[in-house]
């Protein structure tokens, strides 16, 4: 039974992405951090160990932060109270995350590398969704290559 065979691995997938775009590996082997994405600096962790912590809590976050999200979505009810309880949990899932990486950003060093700003195709690429627009047309006679 492969990955794909397992009910809800998508999901697993889809998270382990959202998570690992924190990351960075280096050519000398140094893994970094990226608390803020493309928009802060980046810190480097010094050990594997600190790294699969991280990485494993930044997928529970992640996690976490989506399924309250969703729910608020399909729980909301429209009203002024309705958005006050989403303004209210939103606040909540940003603080804590300020905090936390408050208290994890203290042990590592700053690194002037910079996290690579991906255009949409390049992350469309990488997920390799599959849908009716990857499937090459056999009238194209291109050499470009759509589907792997």
């Amino acid at each position: 039974m492969s990955p794909q065979d397992i009910p809800g691995s998508f999901l697993v997938g889809y998270f382990e992405d959202l998570a690992s775009r924190s990351f960075k590996t280096t050519e000398d082997g140094r893994r970094l951090f990226f608390p803020w994405g493309v928009f802060g600096r980046g810190y480097v962790i010094a050990s594997e160990d600190d790294y699969q912590l991280l990485r494993t809590q930044m997928k529970a976050y992640t996690v976490i932060a989506n399924v309250c999200v969703c729910g608020l979505v399909l729980c909301q009810t429209y009203t002024v109270a309705g958005a006050v309880v989403a303004a209210a949990v939103m606040i909540v899932l940003i603080g804590w995350y300020c905090v936390w990486m408050w208290f994890v950003l203290r042990r590592l060093d700053v690194t002037d590398e910079q996290l690579e700003r991906l255009s949409l195709r390049k992350s469309l690429d990488a997920l390799k969704p599959i849908g009716p627009w990857t499937v090459q047309d056999p009238a194209d006679t291109s050499s470009r290559k759509t589907c792997d």
